[in-house]
């Protein structure tokens, strides 16, 4: 396994490219991939599966695939929605709509 933290903070768009280029072949030859990455949008479309973690917690997993269909996933991590703190908060501690394979992993007191 190949551990990558934050391969793409500081770097130009296209050193961004090849470098998760490279990461996928290494993938492609059967080497496993822990990609730790604030980019959302460029780490998703890299990845089979994907851990969401908040305040060193995982409140949220499944396939890259069924993340990006969850409506309130792609509003709060995508910025689609003006109120994203609000959203955020609402996505991952309660009134969320959770399907399509993605498992809540919620740790801690239910907020009241």
């Amino acid at each position: 396994m190949i551990i990558f933290d934050e391969i793409s903070l500081g770097l130009a768009p296209l050193v961004i490219d090849d470098i998760y280029t490279a990461i996928e072949e290494i993938n492609r030859q059967g080497m496993s991939v822990l990609l730790i990455e604030q980019s959302v949008e460029r780490s998703l479309a890299a990845a089979h599966r994907a851990y969401v973690i908040e305040h060193g917690q995982f409140v949220l997993s499944g396939t890259a695939q069924a993340l990006q269909q969850v409506p309130t996933f792609r509003q709060v991590y995508f910025g689609l929605e003006d109120d994203t703190n609000h959203q955020k908060e609402v996505f991952l501690y309660g009134e969320a709509d959770y399907h399509g394979g993605v498992d809540r992993e919620h740790h801690g007191p239910d907020p009241d």
